[in-house]
């Protein structure tokens, strides 16, 4: 029998429900006999509510079974798997990151082998796939397939079977050391052990490919010099060579001059990169193709300019000064006309290459001056930008112990200078400066810029000064409650506000990701 729905205005005890009078005897029996009815309702619908869940259950597993079934089937007419191989190949490719590590088979185009037969098939017959090697992050793989490395190098080597090839072989990752473990979580190669051989073979077999070398990057410490010196005579394709020393190894202790003559036969070799040189190495190659160069070595300001004039079609030019040596041929002058780089770093040495150097073509000029002990820097440069006449652009500037330098050629670039014929850099659109330097300065410091800006800016045209950034760096860390930064901040600092808000590009930093001086709306 089904009970009415249950209404407590209904109740035949609805003046005991409404109240908390005592049910007399004959009430509480009757009241008990009422539960007695409904507790037994109640109970049918809890069945029948496990019978409908369970029933609810089964159609959704079959519900979802049959979806999945459906699903796999209509797999089977993905227009995908109609696609003409060379539309997966390219899809394949853009896919990739520039550099696949060769040694995780589970990403680079080793994944593509894991979802069917077909697409692994493809890939391996893609050579373009395989072309870009990375062995950077020797350190994620495990102890236990370190015996494995080589056979998976040279199978990733014969997949791209006569590509010219891209590769990047880096030790940093690795502490490479004859001694002491200092730093737990971090692989360290004894030389004497199993994985330092397996090193030494995996650069062998690069080697051993070098003929179809076109960029590689090398990072290494420079012991293993040798070996690259098997692949002399054989660069006939290579483009593009990074050399550096592995951080920390002491890569000069153990370097031979004689072991690294490897690049003396590289007919296209434009760009070349040696970082970490130690100082007594020797390095040939040929400058008369060359576009791009960086180099950090010990060498004369005569060494530089002889090559410079040997690198007639050089474009960029990175170099860091050590030798403080003065120039013997004071006749000795290079006129460059293909410069459009040049960045010089000069430590305890005076900055005069310049003096003898002019480059018509160049656009953009970089100087990282430290513990250098000139008077005016701004003279040289005025002399150089005028002898060359060169439609320079963009100047940056970093300057540590700078002293007066700073004075003098923040000075110059405000206003012209008593005897110059016109502004320093007149065409200069882009000026960035790092300094370092104690903090009381740095007021004044942003008086100049200002008045810099105000002289070079333009508002509203396209000719002038288009963008400005300074970064002061200072081990101060109580100058930023100082009372002289906030008077600057309240009285001056709305003039770069001004600046930003009419269309300058203007970026002010202190102390690197420690904000200081931070315009409304950066």
């Amino acid at each position: 029998m089904d009970l009415p729905d249950p209404d407590l205005h209904t109740s035949p005890f609805k003046s005991l429900v409404f109240s908390n009078d005592s049910p007399s005897n004959l009430e509480a029996k009757s009241v008990e006999e009422f539960l007695h009815d409904h507790l037994r309702e109640l109970l049918k619908q809890d069945e029948e509510i496990a019978r409908v869940s369970a029933l609810l259950n089964r159609l959704t597993n079959k519900h979802r079974h049959l979806q999945q079934y459906i699903n796999a089937h209509q797999s089977i007419l993905s227009p995908i798997r109609t696609f003409p191989s060379e539309i997966l190949a390219e899809i394949f490719m853009q896919t990739l990151d520039d550099h696949y590590d060769v040694f995780d088979t589970k990403r680079g185009p080793w994944v593509f082998g894991h979802v069917c037969r077909r697409w692994k098939d493809i890939s391996r017959s893609c050579p373009a796939l395989w072309t870009s090697l990375s062995i950077e992050s020797l350190h994620l793989h495990p102890e236990s397939r370190r015996s494995d490395l080589p056979d998976i190098l040279k199978e990733a080597l014969f997949l791209s079977h006569n590509q010219q090839l891209d590769v990047r072989y880096s030790l940093r990752s690795l502490i490479i050391n004859d001694g002491i473990i200092y730093r737990p979580k971090i692989l360290w190669v004894n030389r004497r052990s199993n994985f330092w051989d397996i090193l030494q073979q995996l650069l062998d077999m690069l080697v051993h490919h070098s003929m179809r070398w076109k960029s590689v990057t090398f990072v290494i410490p420079f012991k293993l010099g040798p070996r690259l010196e098997k692949a002399k005579g054989r660069l006939s394709s290579l483009v593009s060579f990074d050399l550096s020393a592995c951080q920390g190894l002491g890569s000069r202790m153990f370097f031979d001059s004689e072991t690294i003559d490897v690049l003396s036969v590289a007919p296209k070799l434009q760009v070349l990169t040696v970082t970490s040189m130690p100082d007594n190495m020797l390095l040939s190659f040929s400058r008369s193709q060359m576009r791009h160069l960086s180099l950090d070595l010990e060498a004369s300001v005569e060494d530089h300019l002889r090559l410079l004039t040997e690198a007639p079609l050089l474009e960029t030019y990175i170099a860091g000064f050590h030798d403080r040596s003065p120039l013997e041929n004071h006749r000795l002058h290079c006129t460059h006309s293909s410069l459009r780089h040049l960045e010089l770093s000069y430590r305890d040495s005076s900055p005069t290459l310049l003096q003898y150097l002019t480059c018509p073509a160049l656009e953009e000029l970089s100087l990282d001056i430290r513990n250098v002990d000139a008077a005016d820097i701004s003279q040289i440069l005025y002399e150089f930008g005028d002898r060359s006449g060169c439609p320079l652009r963009q100047l940056s500037v970093k300057l540590e112990d700078a002293g007066n330098l700073l004075v003098h050629l923040l000075d110059s670039l405000a206003s012209k200078m008593y005897g110059w014929r016109h502004d320093l850099f007149p065409g200069l659109a882009v000026l960035k400066m790092i300094i370092e330097e104690d903090g009381e300065s740095t007021p004044s410091i942003l008086g100049k810029l200002a008045d810099i800006i105000r002289a070079r800016w333009n508002a509203g045209s396209s000719d002038g000064l288009r963008s400005l950034s300074l970064v002061i760096d200072n081990d101060d860390d109580d100058w930023a409650d100082s009372d002289t930064e906030n008077e600057w901040a309240e009285c001056k600092f709305d003039v770069f506000q001004r600046f930003k808000e009419d269309g300058l590009d203007v970026t002010l930093k202190r102390n690197g990701l420690c904000f200081v001086f931070v315009l409304y709306g950066w």
